[in-house]
């Protein structure tokens, strides 16, 4: 999505018009899986594994009441904090006002990608809504990173202990950054090299027939 971006911010076409039916057919193309995490997303239950105890789920519960607080906190027409203000919110609003990659600015991916929020939807509260979306995909990777050592219990409690840290709060609805997004693309870089270096056993997962 972000190099489509790129592509077409390069010739000043990031227009509604043009952006929008880009992102249908990119669904369009992936309806398999866009309905596959749809309904294990709005329809199907949770899957809970017998392994988590009181520790686990209080985790998840503290963790999930911090999430709901910072994202009503974000349900605002206008960033706070100097630097989002100056740069990390401004470069996608300028990106929208031009419709394409604006001069002497860094065209960050994860901008382009936050422009969205106003290209699209024509709102700031969108645009601050992406941004957020960092955080929460950070701290699956940390999750999925954390199970290869860890049980779910310890697991959970390493995100309830990371989110918890005043900097992440800060970063997560104050002075909204691009510094989660970042995190979220270095733990996918780190998962795909644990994965090189100890690749999972493949044949305990074949069915037999």
């Amino acid at each position: 999505v972000t190099f489509l971006l790129f592509f077409l911010g390069a010739f000043k076409l990031l227009y509604v018009f043009v952006v929008a039916p880009v992102l249908i057919a990119i669904l369009a193309v992936h309806w398999q899986s866009a309905l596959r995490i749809a309904k294990s997303t709005l329809l199907k239950p949770l899957p809970v594994t017998g392994k988590l105890n009181a520790l686990g789920v209080c985790s998840f519960l503290f963790l999930g009441l911090f999430l709901i607080a910072n994202f009503v906190q974000i349900l605002r027409p206008f960033p706070m904090g100097t630097d989002s203000i100056n740069l990390y919110v401004n470069l996608p609003t300028l990106i929208s006002d031009y419709a394409g990659l604006v001069n002497g600015n860094q065209p960050y991916n994860w901008s382009l990608f936050m422009s969205m929020g106003l290209v699209v939807f024509g709102r700031v509260d969108v645009l601050l809504g992406l941004s957020f979306l960092g955080g929460l995909l950070a701290l699956t990777a940390m999750y999925q990173l954390g199970r290869r050592w860890l049980d779910p219990n310890f697991a959970a409690f390493g995100l309830l202990l990371f989110y918890s840290v005043p900097l992440i709060n800060f970063l997560s609805f104050m002075d909204m950054k691009i510094d989660m997004s970042l995190l979220y693309i270095v733990l996918c870089i780190i998962i795909l090299f644990v994965n090189w270096l100890s690749p999972p056993d493949l044949s305990k997962q074949v069915k037999k027939p």
